[in-house]
């Protein structure tokens, strides 16, 4: 009974000390939402302007159009090929830059890392919508955990 009462009025035992492992699992978290947010504006760009160009401009300016989407082109190859490098590693980033240079096969390949990545960033406990997850809910949890 003695003990009880004791336990009772005892100071709350908070570990104040920062998890070494929490910061860098947050900052994996933040770089894998960053990377995953530049892929999916750049894919959407890239979509739009395809949409554009095949439907909408007159013959001669699709040529223009078409040198408009090979620097996105460009872009998401590099995008996916970094996003994959965090999710999957070297073997599948290789992988994912040869498949994204083969026109269909790249929407598979920006779907797949994609969808990796909202999975990895689940896990650590944050909501992932359409574009991505919002990296500044995890750039404050990550303030929290440094803080704390």
């Amino acid at each position: 009974m003695q003990q009880d009462a004791n336990a009772i009025y005892e100071a709350p035992k908070a570990n104040l000390a920062t998890n070494n492992l929490q910061i860098e699992e947050l900052n994996t978290v933040i770089k894998v939402a960053k990377r995953q947010k530049a892929l999916v504006y750049t894919f959407l760009v890239y979509f739009f302007t395809a949409a554009i160009t095949q439907g909408l401009l007159a013959t001669e300016l699709k040529a223009i159009g078409s040198l408009i989407m090979l620097p996105l082109w460009l872009a998401m190859i590099i995008f996916n090929a970094r996003l994959c490098w965090m999710v999957y590693g070297r073997f599948a980033a290789v992988l994912m830059i040869i498949l994204g240079i083969i026109p269909l096969l790249n929407l598979l390949a920006v779907l797949a890392a994609s969808s990796r990545a909202n999975k990895l960033i689940k896990a650590a406990g944050f909501k992932v919508g359409f574009m991505g997850a919002n990296t500044k809910e995890i750039s404050h949890a990550m303030e929290r955990a440094t803080f704390h």
